[in-house]
This record gives C-alpha cells, sequence and structure tokens, in this order.
C-alpha cells in the first residue's frame, strides 16, 4: 500500500509498469534476504522475437517457406521423408483385436516391404480372442 498513489501498472491492463515490477523486487529481494540492486544499477533491456515477413498469392507456399525459415534459424534436423505411423490404441482403444489390425495394416498398402506405414505399433496385448491390456 506504500506506492498505491503511483503509476505502478498500466492503466489499459493488469501489467507492472517498470516501477511497479522494481517494488515487486524490493519486496522479493528482503524475503529472499538479498541485496537489492539500486535503480541505477539496473539495466533496461527489450527482448523481443524476431519477425518474418513474407509476401505471396498462396499461403500454403509461404507455410512450407516459413517453415523452412524457421527450422534452419532452430538448426532442425530434417528427415528425407515424413515418417507415417498407425497406433491402434488411438483407432480401437480397447476394442482391438489381432484380426483388426491386420486389416488395417493390409488396408494401408499391405505388410512387410510393401507396407507404406514406416512405425506401426500396437498398444495392447493381443490374444488370438481380444485385447488383454
Amino acid at each position: 500500500l506504500e506506492h498505491k498513489d503511483e503509476y505502478i501498472y498500466y492503466r489499459t491492463d493488469h501489467h507492472w509498469t517498470t516501477w511497479g515490477a522494481y517494488y515487486a523486487y524490493l519486496e522479493l529481494a528482503e524475503s529472499l534476504g538479498f541485496e537489492p540492486l539500486a535503480p541505477e544499477e539496473l539495466v533496461e533491456t527489450v527482448l523481443s522475437e524476431e519477425l518474418l515477413i513474407l509476401e505471396g498469392p498462396d499461403g500454403y507456399a509461404l507455410l512450407e517457406q516459413y517453415a523452412a525459415c524457421l527450422g534452419d534459424r532452430m538448426k532442425a534436423h530434417v528427415p528425407q521423408s515424413v515418417p507415417t505411423g498407425w497406433c491402434s490404441w488411438y483407432y480401437y482403444y480397447s476394442r482391438v483385436t489381432e484380426t483388426m489390425c491386420w486389416k488395417t495394416l493390409s488396408g494401408c498398402g499391405g505388410t512387410g516391404r510393401n507396407c507404406r506405414l514406416t512405425i506401426s505399433r500396437s498398444m495392447t496385448a493381443i490374444s488370438p480372442r481380444r485385447a488383454t491390456g
């Protein structure tokens, strides 16, 4: 309440002004038992995300260009092809059976070398009659 008449909150929202944050920092320093810096010892900096502006008529091409720029910036590993997968649990939940799994996998382009899936996983223990997990 000591600073209630000061401009410590922005008038248009709930955030502290720089002085409001400094007063909170003083309270924190006192409660944690460390010596706070004086205002003249503090250095103000403004940090912001980079801004990328792209232009063009094809939104999908712009999205791909954005993803490529972001990937380059993050030094992301980009696989030669995107792995495709299927998981029995997310489709059948507890009602999965071995027959359902084989039927689904065969519908994905066959099994073995002919299957178009890179990854397939059954999240339950399959018995000849029904799922047990």
